[in-house]
């Protein structure tokens, strides 16, 4: 089991944003349940490209304990639903990187 943590780094294409704020609603539980953190929120932060072409339309951060923990959490019953209605509402780009270790 690893221990590091893990991040998954989020960038959101909404395509309906009524339905999306629904998924935030039983999405957000669902990550806390199994451990996860948000480092930046799913409902909107600033963001600014300062190098490069990358245009994120909306980007979060999750920090997980390890890789294990968000697996668990994709795969959950609880999160299950969710997912469903997200496929609905967005496409994501999900990027899962592994952190160094907390001293």
């Amino acid at each position: 089991m690893s221990a590091n943590p893990t991040y998954t780094i989020v960038d959101v294409d909404i395509k309906d944003p009524q339905l999306f704020e629904q998924y935030l609603d039983g999405y957000m539980p669902t990550v806390e349940q199994y451990g996860g953190r948000f480092l930046v929120s799913p409902q909107g932060s600033e963001c600014r490209t300062l190098n490069g072409d990358w245009e994120p339309k909306r980007l979060f951060i999750v920090q997980w304990p390890d890789a294990e923990s968000y697996d668990r959490w994709r795969n959950s019953e609880e999160y299950r639903p969710w997912n469903e209605l997200r496929r609905k509402a967005a496409e994501p780009n999900i990027v899962l990187v592994e952190g160094l270790p907390i001293a």
